[in-house]
């Protein structure tokens, strides 16, 4: 017998404890109360944003207004004959749908299907933030951050938003990059623009990178050390390094190829 079982038997008023039938009764259905409350714990369960996976998050992102499939810009197939071993996917055969002649420079349009449950719930965590109304700097950073942990708004105002993932390896040709603008809270009207790469942008005041030189060149001098020049009085470099730590210009970029 089981504790919630037991624990509700030992209630049973003493006079009434010798009567067998009565406690027999009162344990199946007790038993039964059981049964439906662990398959209603198991429902909350399955249906818990952190821990559904398949068909249980899919429900989940149904309810929120976030569906696993979505409408994305793509490249048109054109119509040919492809003579590479790996295939071509922008080359179609006959009477294929939604393709065209080439060089007729018609964009087209795809399905993206979300398979991957880990992106999926970092999708529909970020929807909150949205169904909410949550569209403050702050909240924008958080929801970012759901999905690149480093990211920061480099740039507000004039009914734009500049959002940098700062993150090394980010894909710019991902198509998930398309879907982001349409879930993370900003309010309507204000455009989210992408800044990829991750040094210090250019700029003045506290966050920014000041101005900064992009490179740095080791020069080529003689053996007593003297600059060795071309003929316009040009040093000769030797090689071009990198210096950690110089600034970007900030570039805005809408992912969308449409």
């Amino acid at each position: 017998m089981s504790g919630f079982v037991q624990s509700r038997i030992d209630r049973v008023l003493t006079q009434y404890r010798e009567s067998p039938n009565l406690l027999s009764v009162a344990e199946a259905v007790l038993g039964q109360a059981l049964d439906a409350k662990e398959q209603i714990e198991g429902i909350l369960t399955a249906f818990n944003i952190d821990t559904a996976t398949g068909e249980q998050l899919t429900f989940i992102g149904r309810r929120l207004g976030w569906p696993r499939a979505h409408c994305i810009c793509s490249e048109t197939p054109v119509f040919g004959f492809d003579c590479t071993e790996a295939g071509d996917p922008g080359i179609v055969g006959f009477c294929e749908p939604l393709s065209s002649w080439a060089d007729c420079n018609v964009s087209g349009f795809g399905l993206l299907v979300v398979d991957d449950d880990e992106i999926y719930r970092q999708m529909l965590r970020v929807r909150i933030y949205q169904i909410l109304g949550q569209f403050e700097i702050t909240s924008l950073l958080e929801a970012a951050r759901i999905v690149w942990p480093d990211a920061e708004v480099l740039s507000s105002g004039g009914g734009r938003i500049v959002l940098a993932p700062m993150d090394d390896e980010i894909d710019v040709t991902d198509p998930l990059l398309q879907i982001w603008p349409r879930i993370l809270p900003v309010a309507l009207g204000v455009r989210l623009l992408f800044h990829f790469g991750t040094r210090p942008v250019w700029g003045f005041g506290e966050g920014w990178g000041n101005i900064a030189d992009c490179a740095g060149a080791d020069r080529l001098a003689d053996e007593d050390g003297d600059l060795i020049t071309h003929e316009g009085d040009d040093y000769v470099l030797l090689r071009i390094r990198p210096i950690d730590g110089v600034s970007d210009w900030l570039c805005p970029v809408d992912t969308s190829t449409c």
